[in-house]
């Protein structure tokens, strides 16, 4: 054992031997290579210290665009929006800029571009918090702009995929009442039908029941 580890050490003290030799020999290329390497060093430091100062300026801004939003503000909110997306693409903060502002477009009836933003926010991965919420108001903007089978399909994909959400009782009423509102009776009978029994004493299945009542004869 002793053996080998003498070889290894006599090994690497020939290695840094023939290093520092060479340093000797090529002073100048050696300070080139050297200053080369710290000024790299540096010129890295210095962008992931700028790249954490405007991640941290994005959420500050876009919490401040939030409180805007929340006081119907909407054209400095969607300000805000906008610039995170440009400055800052492809980021955390500028997908939830991109949900926000299809609330803004929500606030402002513009549902076609809702349409385009909460299809963005949705195009995430299954356990991202934002895509339910995004599918959820994609849904509700097509309901709005009375496209009520595409609001049905939407809202059924969220169903699939996030039925133990808190939201998924309201989500299976709307979807039911578009699926009516499309005129699929027993597409919109089936889905109510569930709701009522699975939530039979609560609000929902009480507005699942004047649905029926309303559109489709029990």
């Amino acid at each position: 054992m002793s053996t080998k580890s003498e070889l290894k050490e006599n090994i690497l003290a020939a290695k840094v031997e023939v290093l520092l030799q060479w340093i000797l020999d090529n002073r100048s290329t050696a300070i080139m290579v050297f200053g080369t390497l710290v000024a790299g060093v540096l010129i890295m430091s210095v962008f992931l210290i700028r790249q954490n100062e405007r991640r941290d300026m994005d959420w500050t801004r876009l919490a401040q665009a939030q409180i805007f939003l929340n006081n119907k503000q909407t054209v400095p909110s969607r300000q805000i929006f906008e610039e995170i997306r440009k400055k800052s693409p492809n980021t955390e903060a500028a997908l939830y800029a991109t949900y926000h502002l299809g609330e803004v477009d929500l606030e402002e009836k513009k549902y076609d571009d809702a349409i385009v933003h909460f299809s963005e926010a949705a195009n995430t991965p299954r356990k991202h918090p934002l895509k339910p919420l995004a599918l959820s108001n994609l849904g509700f903007a097509y309901e709005q702009k009375k496209e009520y089978k595409n609001a049905a399909e939407t809202l059924q994909k969220y169903m699939d995929a996030y039925a133990d959400h808190f939201l998924a009782p309201r989500v299976q009423l709307a979807i039911g009442r578009n699926w009516a509102l499309s005129g699929d009776t027993d597409a919109a009978k089936k889905t109510l039908s569930q709701l009522i029994d699975l939530y039979p004493t609560s609000e929902w299945a009480q507005n699942a029941r004047l649905i029926m009542d309303k559109f489709i004869s029990r």
